[in-house]
């Protein structure tokens, strides 16, 4: 047994990102309350707004909400330009990032977090032939 075997025994439970897993966690399995009492899907992505809380409860905006309904509908398989990409394993896809990089578009992945998923590829390659870890 290798050592990140043992150490992280967990590590071995990890999967490949499959094409009908959701693409981020933002409004999926998260959300933020800011203290201007607004909703949204992720702490860092204060300018997307889906719900107000002086308004609606929170289980209200969790279940009601159009932004939140439409984020968790979105899949890896609908992002064409990464089903193909051989890094789409080492990608930690995100929605605010995106957003952020490419003027409001979050489904066109930012060129920057393109290259850091290739390096990321990279180190993981070289560590598995380093330790015959194919």
């Amino acid at each position: 047994m290798n050592f990140t075997k043992k150490k992280y025994p967990w590590i071995s439970n990890l999967k490949k990102k499959g094409l009908d897993d959701p693409v981020c966690g933002a409004g999926y399995s998260k959300i933020s309350l800011a203290a201007n009492g607004m909703y949204y899907p992720c702490s860092a992505w204060q300018s997307y707004p889906v719900g107000n809380s002086y308004k609606e409860t929170l289980q209200d905006v969790w279940k009601n909400s159009d932004k939140l309904i439409y984020l968790r509908s979105i899949r890896r398989k609908h992002l064409t330009k990464c089903n193909d990409c051989e890094a789409k394993n080492y990608c930690s896809f995100c929605f605010v990032r995106n957003f952020n990089e490419n003027n409001g578009d979050m489904l066109t992945p930012a060129k920057h977090f393109c290259d850091v998923a290739f390096i990321n590829k990279k180190v993981v390659e070289k560590y598995r032939k380093n330790n015959n870890n194919q």
